[in-house]
């Protein structure tokens, strides 16, 4: 991710407003310490997005990549809590998910998600962070809540090494404050995106809903599609062996997604829906016919009305036009 902006004192302000954008952009990447050999995830047309925002004097970029590979290649790298039953995989493959993003003043970090393809649960979430104080977490669902492992190095000499050999290291369970109904699967913010595209909510009859622990409350988002805008647009798309440059209008869908928690206290703007950054309602814009992300738009506290905009979409094969723009 890269950050332009006037040159500015670190200050409590332009700290919240860096970290809160880099929230609202922190959707993932390409990341080195990803499986090899994977194929593409099926149910969507692409294989990784680039988008940014601009507000105030800052702007930001990030990516988000996603891959599809055999459960029986993840054995190794799920983890297994202390407490409580792990999320399992109920099918032969799982999509992995894997972001990088750079941040404001010297930070960055590497987020991998697994989730069952088959009902959208996460399975499992690590968060490589690096800085001036370095950290991993790594996050396992379970039947009532996640159990997190934290290491860190305990000096200079450790940071500089592999972060399996970190020493600092903790362990801790929150459990979900209440039981997701059946069908309602817990899921990732990480994947939200992903989860979206993957339902097709351009189609007007369309529906998704979810559920994400966010400040230790279970939050329920729901998805809805909405009627068709045409707004003007200007993005790269590529794919193997091509690329083109979409500018001009296009028909859009608009999906709203709402939330709430599902013990029943508290609602509307002050639901932090775990997705972006964002508090209370968010605005999707997909295409009609393949249901891209292209926009977002909401509220972020400190910051106010926010957008995020696709810059690139790597598509998994040739679009059926490619001559049309």
């Amino acid at each position: 991710m890269v950050w332009r902006g006037r040159a500015f004192a670190e200050t409590a302000r332009t700290r919240r407003a860096a970290t809160l954008l880099s929230a609202l952009l922190a959707l993932g990447g390409v990341c080195g310490r990803g499986i090899a050999q994977a194929a593409p995830a099926v149910g969507v047309p692409w294989v990784e997005l680039r988008l940014s925002a601009h507000k105030f004097f800052l702007s930001a970029a990030t990516s988000l990549r996603i891959e599809q590979v055999a459960a029986s290649t993840l054995a190794s790298r799920l983890r297994t809590p202390p407490d409580g039953s792990p999320a399992a995989l109920t099918g032969p493959d799982a999509v992995v998910l894997t972001s990088e993003t750079d941040l404001p003043f010297g930070r960055n970090e590497t987020v991998t998600v697994w989730l069952d393809p088959a009902t959208d649960a996460a399975i499992q979430a690590e968060k490589l962070a690096g800085s001036r104080n370095p950290y991993r977490k790594v996050f396992r669902y379970t039947e009532h809540g996640e159990y997190t492992w934290r290491s860190a190095p305990a000096d200079s000499k450790e940071a500089a090494g592999d972060p399996d050999t970190w020493t600092r290291r903790s362990e801790s369970f929150e459990q979900s404050p209440a039981t997701a109904p059946p069908g309602l699967p817990i899921t990732e913010s990480y994947a939200l995106l992903y989860l979206a595209s993957a339902a097709r909510l351009d189609q007007p009859d369309a529906r998704l809903r979810l559920a994400i622990l966010s400040d230790a409350r279970l939050i329920e988002l729901a998805f809805t599609p909405d009627g068709l805008v045409r707004k003007r647009v200007s993005f790269e798309e590529a794919w193997p062996g091509g690329a083109r440059r979409r500018s001009g209008e296009l028909l859009l869908r608009k999906v709203r997604v709402t939330a709430r928690p599902l013990d029943a206290t508290g609602g509307g703007a002050d639901v932090d829906l775990g997705f972006l950054g964002m508090r209370g309602d968010l605005t999707i814009l997909v295409e009609a016919g393949t249901g891209i992300p292209v926009e977002l738009s909401g509220h972020a506290e400190h910051i106010g009305a926010l957008t995020v905009r696709l810059d690139r979409v790597t598509l998994r094969q040739a679009p059926a036009a490619e001559g049309a723009d």
